[in-house]
């Protein structure tokens, strides 16, 4: 029998990871959870079963963070030594010794290539495009079509959005925003919001 898992969240980003469990298979999953205390969860296609205290009640259980904010991600992941499991939806694909961190998501249709390193409950989100030999930090989000080149790094708590764009053998430091349908030319070592081709920053700190 598979083994249950509850998904931590209830927004729209907690849905798309409902829809790759069921797609998968790996996981029976029994329900959702998520900081409302006095929520129904009416939309939600499994009941929600409480807020954060009702953890506890399910020490067998294995948990997916299903939350695109990369900040709360690690804030629950810091307070909750739990069984998390790593989701992949059927249609993404994979090339040759690809590594997962534990509790990360990789969304339909997503593309990660060989040697490529994946940290711990990131997010590589539909359709997105990881060339070989890329490193994504733990927490990062990869957002839907993003694209990196080979052997790019990208640091922890990044967050690249829709149709971002990151061309070969470049580094972003953790806790940066690339903006939807930006290209990074260059390497970043700031902490900032990066937009338009070439990408350039906005001098506002990464959230």
């Amino acid at each position: 029998m598979s083994k249950e898992l509850i998904i931590l969240g209830t927004g729209g980003h907690a849905r798309v990871v409902y829809d790759a469990v069921i797609a998968a298979g790996d996981y029976r999953p029994i329900g959702f959870i998520d900081l409302q205390t006095d929520y129904t969860g009416e939309e939600l296609p499994l009941p929600y079963l409480g807020d954060y205290s009702t953890i506890r009640k399910y020490p067998d259980a294995h948990f997916i963070i299903a939350i695109g904010s990369n900040r709360i991600r690690q804030e629950i992941a810091d307070g909750y030594d739990i069984h998390y499991a790593t989701i992949i939806h059927p249609s993404a694909i994979f090339g040759s010794n690809v590594t997962l961190g534990v509790g990360s998501f990789v969304s339909a249709g997503a593309i990660i290539n060989a040697n490529s390193i994946i940290g711990k409950h990131a997010i590589v989100n539909t359709g997105a495009l990881i060339e070989h030999d890329n490193i994504i930090g733990r927490y990062a989000h990869i957002g839907p079509k993003a694209t990196t080149g080979s052997n790019v790094i990208v640091g922890e708590h990044c967050f690249l959005g829709i149709h971002a764009a990151i061309l070969p053998n470049l580094t972003i430091s953790g806790y940066n925003t690339i903006g939807a349908g930006a290209v990074v030319t260059k390497d970043i070592h700031t902490h900032d919001v990066h937009v338009g081709i070439p990408a350039k920053a906005l001098g506002k700190h990464h959230k």
